[in-house]
């Protein structure tokens, strides 16, 4: 019978090419999850990200003990340009707080984790440099930030002039992010230092011992 689409190879080659496309859509979406969690370095229950800005740094803390969520926003003035040729431990043992991460971007930190920001990060057409930090990790933090309330942050504000030339204690910042899973599991850690360069231990110690950690 005439007009049916059925018969009408056309069609039928529509059909075939609206399901290929459908099949590829699927294999790239499960092979870019595949991807996110592979390179996912975040512990979700507690983690720690230094964000430099053009100017200021900040470094963010999330923990989620006994199902509370909190949050720490450490502000470190002119930090941005002083820490950013630092690398990950460097920049630990001059926070006084292990670092799972950093992320570098030209816009104020607190423009950087927006949804836009977010999407672009899965695509990978975002501009932000990350240093340690999965794009899953990026929407991890973007989603820790956006469900927390403002009783549950923790701020504190320093510069960073004062961190450098060690003008302020590392265990100031001991109470800020201790984590409660840490002390709990009561981990205790050795340190030697081996790498030839004096006063490495005790600035890592201190590092550690403020995360909840003790040092023998």
């Amino acid at each position: 019978m005439k007009g049916n689409s059925s018969a009408n190879p056309s069609f039928l080659y529509l059909k075939i090419f609206i399901g290929i496309f459908i099949l590829l859509s699927l294999i790239t979406l499960l092979v870019r999850s595949i991807n996110l969690i592979e390179h996912k370095t975040f512990n979700s229950s507690g983690y720690n990200v230094l964000l430099l800005g053009e100017n200021d740094a900040e470094v963010l803390s999330f923990a989620k003990d006994r199902g509370v969520r909190r949050m720490v926003r450490l502000h470190v003035a002119d930090g941005g340009k002083a820490l950013a040729k630092k690398s990950l431990l460097s920049s630990s043992m001059i926070l006084g707080v292990p670092l799972d991460g950093i992320i570098f971007s030209d816009a104020n930190p607190e423009k950087v984790f927006s949804f836009k920001n977010s999407v672009s990060a899965l695509f990978k057409s975002s501009s932000i440099k990350k240093n340690r930090v999965g794009d899953l990790d990026f929407l991890l933090v973007y989603a820790a930030i956006s469900r927390t309330f403002k009783d549950e942050i923790f701020e504190k504000k320093v510069d960073v002039t004062d961190l450098l030339e060690e003008r302020i204690d590392p265990k100031e910042f001991a109470d800020l992010f201790k984590r409660e899973e840490i002390l709990n599991a009561k981990i205790s850690v050795s340190i030697i230092n081996a790498s030839g360069v004096n006063g490495v231990a005790k600035k890592v110690a201190a590092m550690l011992a403020n995360e909840g950690y003790y040092v023998i």
